[in-house]
């Protein structure tokens, strides 16, 4: 019994050598890798979406009556001066440029109609709205009709530049009353964000 009891006990020491053995063997074949970052500096970027400020005279088209007053634009508003519609189809039509002189692409994303203080509007939708016989449009043409819409105008980055045009239309439409109106305060919010 004891010459059994020794191979045992030889037996598990050479299996606890064999262990060790076999670990010593794969820590010398193992090798840990280190990465390590230096300075990681985040340079700051710049947003600078702006109106090509200046004095922009409306374009007057219809009857002979029709005043476009100036636009005044600065870098984030434009305000209009009087404007007289006298028959269906006098038209006041404003060339506006969106510039980017900072460095990301930027892109419309929204625009909200304001209705004229005291007046109700038939309709408002993206790029246009219609009070009464006054329509007010901001469009990608100068005739008006085509509508501009958010996500559709992308102002390149660094000196990009992108063109719209306010409108504003006398048209006759249905069930519309054929009163001397005079609107104060309608107007468009733009909003651009990243591309």
């Amino acid at each position: 019994m004891n010459k059994d009891r020794k191979v045992m006990y030889v037996s598990l020491l050479s299996l606890v050598v064999a262990v060790v053995g076999v670990s010593m063997a794969y820590a010398a074949l193992s090798t840990s890798l280190k990465i390590k970052f230096g300075t990681v500096t985040q340079s700051s970027f710049n947003w600078d979406i702006k109106l090509n400020s200046g004095i922009v005279a409306g374009v007057s088209s219809g009857t002979g009556t029709t005043v476009c007053g100036n636009a005044t634009v600065t870098d984030s508003s434009a305000t209009i001066d009087s404007i007289k519609l006298s028959k269906p189809g006098d038209k006041c039509t404003y060339p506006l440029e969106v510039q980017n002189k900072g460095d990301i692409d930027a892109n419309l994303t929204s625009i909200t109609a304001t209705s004229p203080d005291g007046v109700a509007c038939n309709r408002m939708e993206e790029g246009k709205l219609v009070c009464g016989n006054v329509v007010y449009s901001l469009a990608n043409d100068s005739a008006g009709t085509s509508l501009l819409t958010s996500r559709e105008q992308k102002v390149e980055r660094i000196n990009g530049v992108s063109n719209f045009y306010l409108v504003v239309s006398y048209e006759v439409l249905p069930n519309v009353s054929n009163e001397e109106v005079t609107h104060i305060g309608a107007g468009f919010t733009l909003v651009y964000g990243q591309d």
